[in-house]
C-alpha cells in the first residue's frame, strides 16, 4: 500500500492510501476538478437584463416626455402608468443625477424645478 498527500491550488490537503493505480485515478481526478472549478471566467451577463430606474427615466427621454418641464411627481406618474413602480425619493434622486451627468436639464417652475430634455 502507497500513501500520498496531495495538495490542492485552494490550499487543501488529502491523504490517500491505496494501490498504485487506485492513487493515480484519486490524483488525475483532483487534477481535472481543479482545472474545471477554478477557471476563473467570469459569467457573461445577460443580454436581456432588467431596466433599472435610469433606463426607463432616459426611455421616457427618448419618447420626447421631457419636451416640456415636467415635475417630479409628473414623472412618477408616467412611470406608474407604465406599471414601473418606485418611490418618490428614489425617482427624485434619479432625477437629479441624470442631471448631474448632463442627460436631462433643470428649470425652476414657480417654487418647484422641471426636468427637460438636454
Amino acid at each position: 500500500m502507497a500513501q500520498v498527500e496531495i495538495s490542492t491550488s485552494g490550499g487543501t490537503k488529502i491523504l490517500v492510501e491505496g494501490t498504485t493505480q487506485e492513487i493515480n485515478a484519486i490524483v488525475d481526478y483532483v487534477k481535472s476538478r481543479e482545472t474545471t472549478s477554478h477557471t476563473g471566467v467570469v459569467a457573461e451577463k445577460s443580454p436581456h437584463r432588467k431596466k433599472n430606474l435610469t433606463d426607463l427615466i432616459l426611455d421616457l427621454k427618448g419618447e420626447g416626455f421631457f419636451d416640456s418641464p415636467k415635475k417630479i411627481t409628473e414623472v412618477k406618474n408616467a412611470l406608474d402608468q407604465k406599471a414601473h413602480f418606485y418611490p418618490l425619493p428614489s425617482v427624485s434622486t434619479r432625477l437629479i443625477r441624470l442631471v448631474r451627468g448632463g442627460e436631462l436639464g433643470r428649470v425652476k417652475m414657480e417654487s418647484k424645478w422641471g426636468y427637460v430634455k438636454r
